[in-house]
């Protein structure tokens, strides 16, 4: 799950324009807020399902409701993703890419992140799969939940990865440039 580094270039961005700046700036705008939002909001999610999912491991409480909570809880945050990741790639980043020449090696990343992202949500999906309509006994649905969970944990440390990546390069894309056609 490894990626190539970031490219020297577009750590520069980031040093024009740290993160400590970004909400005292002039274009900082409810629609950043907003996106940033979006991201936690993901973060927080995984950390949750996680968290859950954990506690499930360790007390064995109602297995069959953990299972379809999980799976609908998966099924937003796996739609949320997808949704969200389909607007950066056919709206933001075509837009965003041709405004800083520096920009355009980490657009590239983040659009093959995507693909790895939609890799890890495809087995996250089918580990929440196998969990409600494979493991009927005790043992075969610890077996599922501990999957669960590593694939949760996969998720997140490539997802935690990537959003700060995406945030690394977009915000200071829209502060620097401010475009009209994103606001």
């Amino acid at each position: 799950m490894d990626r190539k580094p970031w490219p020297p270039s577009c750590q520069l961005l980031t040093q024009e324009l740290p993160r400590e700046s970004w909400t005292t700036h002039p274009h900082y705008t409810g629609l950043i807020r907003f996106w940033l939002s979006r991201h936690n909001g993901f973060r927080k999610k995984m950390l949750r399902l996680q968290g859950e999912t954990k506690t499930m491991l360790e007390t064995m409480d109602d297995p069959a409701g953990f299972a379809h909570s999980m799976h609908q809880e998966a099924g937003f945050l796996i739609n949320g993703l997808k949704g969200h990741h389909q607007i950066e790639d056919q709206h933001f980043f075509p837009l965003l890419k041709n405004l800083d020449d520096r920009a355009r090696k980490g657009f590239a990343i983040l659009e093959s992140d995507h693909l790895m992202v939609d890799h890890l949500l495809g087995k996250f999906s089918q580990h929440t799969h196998s969990l409600l309509y494979e493991s009927a006994q005790k043992e075969e649905f610890e077996k599922q939940a501990a999957c669960l969970l590593e694939s949760l944990e996969n998720l997140q440390a490539y997802l935690n990865r990537h959003l700060e990546d995406e945030e690394d390069i977009v915000v200071p894309v829209l502060l620097k440039y401010a475009p009209d056609d994103i606001r």
